[in-house]
């Protein structure tokens, strides 16, 4: 049984180190970047938090499966915050641009708050 222990750890060990080595991470004050998303566009410029609360007020009867692209083209971050009368979980991050929505049957109603 012992010997099965050092075994199991021997390997876990193993398995442990790196072999390739990570670009360096930029410092705290380095903008976070997306990156390039799939298709091989850029990610979109965030969006100023006006113009980000401009389009939560104008995507509501919107559609859910089209709200979410709708806001990343403008380069808002989106959630849903009220699905169906149900609170969702929610980070307890601030970001100012971000558009929190009420849904209702798969269709946006209105938004419920920006942060």
């Amino acid at each position: 049984m012992r010997r099965l222990a050092v075994v199991l750890a021997v390997a876990a060990l193993a398995g442990c180190g790196e072999d390739e080595e990570r670009p360096a991470a930029g410092g705290p004050d380095e903008p976070v970047s997306s990156g390039p998303i799939a298709d091989g566009q850029p990610a979109a410029p965030a969006g100023s938090e006006r113009a980000c609360k401009r389009l939560g007020r104008r995507l509501a009867g919107t559609a859910l499966t089209a709200a979410p692209a709708r806001a990343e083209r403008r380069g808002c971050p989106f959630r849903v915050a009220v699905l169906d009368g149900e609170p969702q979980a929610l980070t307890e991050d601030f970001s100012p641009a971000r558009i929190n929505v009420r849904v209702r049957d798969g269709v946006v109603t209105r938004l419920e708050f920006m942060g």
